[in-house]
C-alpha cells in the first residue's frame, strides 16, 4: 500500500472514532424535559405540607432507555412549573419520580414539561 493510502486509512479511522465517541458523549451527558404524554402511571395527589397545601407528582418515565436525573419546580407568576429531566439509564438509576409541589395562596396551575401541560388547577 502506498504511503498516502495508510495515511487516507489513518485519517479515516481517526474520523470514524472521532464521531462514535461524539455520539456516545453526547447520548450520556445529554438531558432531555420529560412531558407529560411521556409519562407513564401518572399520579397526582394533594396533600397538606407544613400547613401549606401542595401537591404530590409520581409516575415512570415511558422511555425505558431513559432515567430521571432531576427535578425541579419554578414559580412563574400564578403557576408553578416543574420540569423533570432525564438523560441514558445508567447503572443505579431508574425512571420513576415523585415530588412535592408547594401551592401557596397566589398558585393557580400546576404544569407539567417544557410544554407546560396543565395537569392541576385551583
Amino acid at each position: 500500500m502506498k504511503r498516502t493510502g495508510v495515511v487516507a486509512l489513518v485519517a479515516l479511522a481517526t474520523g470514524v472514532i472521532t464521531v462514535v465517541a461524539s455520539v456516545l458523549v453526547f447520548f450520556f451527558f445529554h438531558t432531555t424535559v420529560l412531558e407529560r404524554s411521556d409519562v407513564w402511571d401518572f399520579h397526582l395527589t394533594e396533600t397538606r405540607n407544613g400547613g401549606v397545601s401542595a401537591i404530590r407528582i409520581s409516575g415512570f418515565c415511558r422511555h425505558t432507555a431513559l432515567s430521571v436525573k432531576d427535578i425541579s419546580v419554578r414559580r412563574v407568576d400564578s403557576e408553578q412549573v416543574v420540569i423533570v429531566r432525564v438523560f441514558m439509564s445508567r447503572r443505579g438509576t431508574t425512571g420513576d419520580f415523585q415530588v412535592d409541589v408547594p401551592v401557596p395562596d397566589g398558585v393557580n396551575e400546576v404544569r407539567f414539561g417544557r410544554l407546560q401541560a396543565v395537569i392541576w388547577r385551583r
